[in-house]
């Protein structure tokens, strides 16, 4: 049977990807679900291994029907982040190998993510209780540990001790990945927000943008209010609209480029240009006065000088724009008519 404990510094688990998990699993035999309180022992080991670590601790049993069971929820203080650190608290055991192997010894660890001391004397109280605490989880193990019955007493398993700071290896090496990760994100988000600011100066350079002092600094948006931007396909994107409607072409297998251009006389800047069905599409949240006036104005220039035409797509329908006015159809419609 196996015991799973997993270590993060979030308590939306389900939205973590492998990388900010830890995950140490521990081996019990099968006989200790015949113990009237393993289910209970289980939960006390991880309410006691929750107060030995900072992270938030889920505890999950397949036998049991625990899956990513909330032992904590609330992070230690002081702790750094999951993806910063790669040490250990070691619970350790052993036992003597079973019949003609009785001469080797059987180990097995449990690890503790964060630990609270990175060096440990057990000098002071504090200490003395933080010695005690591993101690009681090693007794509630051993209980587990020991419910299958032994025709030798040199084959039960012993708590040997435990070692309060050692280095993962295979954490380290996942820890410099993500590093590395994290560093190369920041340089595209570095790169994105210097382009949206020279977009801004070519808007305010033109005079074509009345509200560009008003942007909230540094999050890609503005033309639409409460707007949350989104990187998709390594492209930044000013609404989680946008990238809905981004991904659709995706599937569709559709060539699109994400505001290519500006159109018309008043400098429109369309959100996608469709090359393979020569056609435009402005993703709106929500009309603003000007877009009326101006984007029909663009139809009429892509019609004009392009052959070209200019669609508008909303959360819950669509318009085909024309110089005379905005023709509402369905998304389904749209996805006909382009």
């Amino acid at each position: 049977m196996k015991i799973k404990f997993t270590f993060t510094d979030s308590p939306d688990l389900p939205s973590l990807t492998a990388d900010y998990r830890y995950q140490s699993p521990f081996e019990v035999p099968d006989t200790a679900l015949q113990l009237a309180d393993c289910r209970d022992r289980i939960l006390t080991i991880g309410q006691l291994i929750g107060q030995l670590t900072h992270a938030i601790l889920y505890v999950s049993c397949k036998e049991l029907e625990l899956k990513d069971y909330p032992v904590k929820l609330v992070l230690g203080d002081d702790s750094k982040p999951i993806w910063y650190t790669w040490h250990d608290l070691v619970i350790q055991f052993s036992r003597s190998a079973p019949k003609i192997h009785r001469d080797f010894l059987v180990k097995q660890d449990m690890k503790i993510w964060l630990p609270i001391y990175h060096t440990y004397t057990g000098i002071t109280e504090a200490e003395r209780s933080y010695k005690g605490l591993i101690q009681s989880v090693a007794e509630q193990f051993l209980a587990l540990l020991n419910s299958e019955p032994i025709t030798n007493e040199h084959e039960r398993w012993q708590y040997i001790g435990f070692i309060p700071y050692q280095r993962d290896n295979a954490t380290f090496k996942r820890v410099q990945k993500l590093n590395r990760k994290r560093q190369s994100e920041d340089r595209k988000r570095e790169r994105l927000e210097q382009k949206r600011k020279e977009r801004e100066a070519d808007a305010i350079a033109s005079g074509t943008v009345e509200q560009v002092a008003k942007l909230p600094s540094g999050t890609g948006a503005g033309r639409r209010i409460g707007a949350v931007p989104g990187i998709f396909k390594g492209v930044q994107f000013r609404s989680q609209l946008e990238i809905r409607f981004a991904t659709q072409l995706e599937a569709k297998q559709i060539r699109w480029v994400y505001e290519t251009e500006r159109l018309g006389e008043g400098n429109y800047l369309v959100d996608f240009y469709l090359p393979q069905m020569k056609c435009w599409v402005e993703v709106k949240g929500q009309f603003e006065p000007r877009d009326h006036y101006l984007l029909r104005d663009v139809a009429a220039y892509l019609e004009r000088e392009r052959e070209e035409r200019l669609f508008v797509y909303t959360q819950a329908k669509a318009f085909k724009v024309t110089f005379q006015e905005f023709e509402q159809i369905s998304h389904q419609e749209f996805w006909s008519k382009i």
